[in-house]
């Protein structure tokens, strides 16, 4: 990878889509691959190795001081933000995967033991069946749109819309 004319580490191959720059375009990172081994690589630090990295790609919070990507640790799934790893889940939806507007929070849908959590920050906020429909805005979590499903205990099904929006002044 070369940015700004200087060349930086090589690597086996470059996720397709990974390369980003932070909002305000002073950091940039990438995910990349060497001999079996896969990385975060934000301005020219290298993270900690993982077996595996999700669809995600990088994302930079709005006020560019935060990264986050999502990483396989032997046969679970994690959040990593600025190199701090989160915790452990079957698996991690592509969409949403999104810093607040005040960046200070990621919010994802994970799933465990069956059933997918909505998670802000380090807090598992509640547990859903399935998701049926997903629609974000773009450019991090400016509005937001889940319609999922919640089993009770009698089998009765109840459909919930899930939305959020950034307040005033978001972008």
């Amino acid at each position: 990878m070369v940015v700004d004319g200087k060349p930086g580490q090589e690597y086996d191959g470059i996720g397709a889509g990974t390369f980003a720059f932070s909002p305000d375009s002073q950091r940039h990172g990438f995910l990349a691959g060497r001999v079996g081994k896969f990385v975060a690589v934000i301005s020219g630090q290298e993270g900690h190795p993982y077996t595996g990295l999700g669809g995600h790609g990088l994302i930079f919070s709005p006020n560019s001081e935060h990264a986050a990507y999502v990483a396989r640790a032997g046969t679970n799934w994690l959040a990593v933000v600025d190199g701090k790893e989160g915790k452990e889940y079957e698996g991690i939806m592509v969409r949403p995967f999104s810093f607040s507007p005040d960046s200070r929070h990621l919010a994802f849908m994970a799933s465990r033991a069956g059933k997918l959590l909505f998670v802000v920050g380090d807090q598992e906020i509640k547990s859903y069946d399935r998701v049926l429909f997903n629609a974000t805005g773009g450019g991090g979590l400016k509005s937001l749109q889940l319609i999922v499903v919640k089993t009770g205990s009698s089998g009765s099904q109840e459909f919930v819309r899930l939305e959020a929006e950034a307040g005033p002044g978001a972008k």
